[in-house]
């Protein structure tokens, strides 16, 4: 499994097969270290930077491998983190 630091820049499907972007930060709580969420932005690689289009819980995540992140199929957005879903960021 990557750590981390190995996991930027790997795309992030749906178990269903919908590609919502590119992993562009993992913010980590350093206390527990444990990841509490990835940040993914839809735009091509070369400019993923600045801010992420969602927020993914590691609940949400079903694989993560050294080719793709695989998540959770979901319908539903929130305008807020809510550990479980895929969300969209606070402004």
């Amino acid at each position: 499994m990557p750590t981390s630091l190995n996991c930027l820049g790997l795309p992030v499907f749906t178990q269903g097969g919908i590609y919502l972007g590119r992993i562009i930060g993992v913010e980590v709580e350093a206390a527990a270290v444990r990841v509490v969420y990835y940040q993914i932005k839809k735009a091509p690689r070369w400019l993923g930077l600045g801010k992420p289009d969602f927020l993914v819980g590691p609940s949400q995540v079903i694989n993560l491998n050294s080719d793709r992140m695989i998540v959770k199929d979901t319908t539903k957005k929130q305008t807020h983190l809510e550990g479980e879903l895929i969300v969209e960021p606070t402004a």
